[in-house]
């Protein structure tokens, strides 16, 4: 008598058969994949806080609390006045706004470059570089770049940054506040800006 296959037990055998098949998509595979997207993540962040660690790039110290510089003014002649702001005077300035510490400033053909911590948010090792401009009669700043570190982020992070800095400007030099200014001129250390008294 001839032995009879139960249909289930064909369902079971090849349901087997096709286990054995080898899959891409196995455990180990799954493994070995997330085990790498994980290093490539650990090593993006490494680098990442390694940028945000560094320190700009000034040549000059940072400026010692007990040398404060004023702004200057230089009486020209049809009621013309001429405001010079050098870089010591610059950090002088800007030590008395709040949260603004560990500063040194440089002025050069790239804008006023100011380095050190702005605020309670960015860190000491943060850097903005300003153009001065003409606004209307008044002396304003447009922020030109805003980094931590090396890495460069949107200027709109900082856009308080340069309003920080021209009131402090303004409060220290007070004929600022009633004169229309004419001229810019930015050389190496010095900005200086031709101003006319209002009448």
């Amino acid at each position: 008598m001839a032995k009879r296959l139960d249909p289930n037990l064909e369902f079971y055998r090849e349901l087997d058969s096709s286990h054995r098949k080898k899959s891409f998509c196995s455990c180990t595979t799954l493994g070995i994949f997330f085990l790498v997207v994980l290093i490539i993540l650990e090593l993006s962040l490494f680098l990442l806080a390694r940028g945000f660690r560094s320190s700009p790039n000034l040549d000059q110290p940072a400026l010692a609390p007990d040398l404060p510089q004023q702004l200057s003014t230089v009486e020209l002649e049809d009621g013309y006045f001429r405001l010079v702001i050098s870089e010591g005077s610059l950090c002088s300035s800007l030590a008395q706004v709040k949260g603004f510490r560990n500063l040194s400033c440089q002025i050069s053909d790239e804008g006023l470059v100011v380095a050190g911590k702005f605020g309670f948010v960015f860190p000491s090792n943060s850097r903005l570089v300003l153009n001065p401009r003409i606004d209307k009669g008044r002396l304003a700043f447009d922020l030109a770049s805003f980094s931590i570190g090396k890495i460069s982020l949107p200027s709109g992070w900082a856009l308080g940054l340069s309003m920080a800095v021209e009131e402090a400007i303004y409060k220290n030099a007070p004929d600022l506040d009633k004169a229309e200014v004419e001229e810019i001129e930015v050389t190496d250390g010095i900005v200086a800006v031709k101003m006319k008294k209002a009448v």
